[in-house]
């Protein structure tokens, strides 16, 4: 998985990622770049994310049988 990476370099194209805020681990969102507000923006963590990651890929579907 990737590391965390401060949220100034997070993505501006629309596109979501994980957000958490530091000191603050247990909460984490999906957050993207708001191109209206120039705000990076999630519902719970808001304005205060201040690292970023990747969302990362689903998991596989499970196996039949």
């Amino acid at each position: 998985m990737a590391e965390w990476q401060p949220i100034s370099t997070a993505p501006r194209d629309g596109s979501y990622f994980v957000t958490v805020r530091a000191g603050n681990i247990d909460s984490y969102e999906l957050g993207c770049y708001d191109k209206d507000t120039l705000w990076w923006f999630n519902e719970l963590v808001g304005l205060l994310a201040t690292h970023w990651m990747p969302v990362p890929p689903p998991p596989p579907p499970p196996r039949k049988g």
